[in-house]
């Protein structure tokens, strides 16, 4: 597991009250289905990645997550985002 594995696996763990290894072992498990999480734990993730990654997640984004594997594909998309945008920000192509 990588870094953004592992934190976001931390948070939707502690929010779904199981243990990391389980929900790691069932990341592509339907969250709301399978694991039992509801809307508003749902806002308690997305609020908690958010503020950890300093990322807006847009609406339209979040209600496409329906696994933890796609949620950590849409922090790593957040942050290729961030990153693009510094790079044209500065105009020069360098990191």
């Amino acid at each position: 597991m990588d870094e953004i594995e592992a934190t976001v696996t931390g948070i939707v763990a502690e929010v779904a009250e199981l243990s990391e290894e389980e929900l790691w072992r069932r990341r592509d498990e339907h969250l709301f289905e399978d694991i039992g999480l509801d809307s508003l734990l749902a806002l308690e993730i997305i609020a908690s990645i958010e503020r950890k990654y300093r990322i807006e997640v847009p609406e339209e984004k979040i209600v496409e997550v329906t696994t933890l594997s796609e949620a950590i594909s849409l922090v790593r998309q957040a942050l290729g985002s961030r990153v693009g945008d510094t790079i044209a920000a500065r105009g020069d192509g360098s990191r």
